[in-house]
C-alpha cells in the first residue's frame, strides 16, 4: 500500500458550499486503485469505476504490493461510497480568471492542473503530495482571495437511468 490511511482526515467540511456539506469516512470499506491479488477485484469487492474498487476494510489483506488505498466517504453517515480523486475544484468569481491565482494557490499547496476551457473562472487543482494532503487543506483553499466554491472530486457509484 502506497498511501497512509491515518493521513486522512475522518470527515471533509465544505462550508463554501450551500447548503455547507460534510463528508464522512466510512470505517467498513477502503477503495483500491489498481490491482487486487491475483487480478481478481471484482470478486473480492465492488467495482465502482475502472481502476477503483471498493473492498470492506476486513479484506484489505488482498490489495496487491504497490497498489494505491484511500478511504471511502459518504455525504453523512448513511450516505452512498464515495472515493476521493486528490483533484479539487475551485471556483472564482465569474469575472475572475483563475490562471490569475496560480500563486496564491500555490502557496496554499496546491498545483494549478489547469482552468476548465469553457469557464476560466473554475480550475482543477491538486496537491503535489497526495490525496491526502488534498482533502486536509481544503479550508486553505475556501480562504483564498476571490473563491465562491471549493469540492474534492468524488467518484461514486454510477446512477442508472
Amino acid at each position: 500500500m502506497t498511501d497512509d490511511l491515518a493521513a486522512f482526515p475522518a470527515t471533509i467540511e465544505l462550508s463554501l458550499a450551500q447548503p455547507p456539506r460534510r463528508y464522512v469516512r466510512r470505517p467498513d470499506l477502503l477503495a483500491v486503485h489498481g490491482e487486487l491479488t491475483g487480478g481478481s477485484g471484482a470478486a473480492e469487492g465492488e467495482l465502482l469505476a475502472p481502476g477503483i474498487t471498493l473492498l470492506p476494510v476486513a479484506l484489505l489483506n488482498r490489495v496487491a504490493e504497490g497498489a494505491r488505498v484511500t478511504p471511502v466517504y459518504s455525504l453523512g453517515a448513511a450516505g452512498h461510497p464515495l472515493v476521493p480523486t486528490g483533484r479539487v475544484l475551485v471556483r472564482f468569481s465569474e469575472a475572475d480568471q483563475a490562471e490569475t491565482h496560480r500563486g496564491a494557490i500555490e502557496r496554499a499547496g496546491y498545483r494549478l492542473v489547469g482552468p476548465l476551457a469553457y469557464a476560466p473562472h473554475v480550475a482543477w487543482v491538486d496537491s503535489p503530495d497526495d490525496a491526502a494532503h488534498a482533502l486536509g487543506g481544503l479550508a486553505r483553499l475556501e480562504g483564498l482571495p476571490g473563491v465562491v466554491y471549493v469540492e474534492p472530486e468524488m467518484v461514486g457509484r454510477r446512477a442508472s437511468r
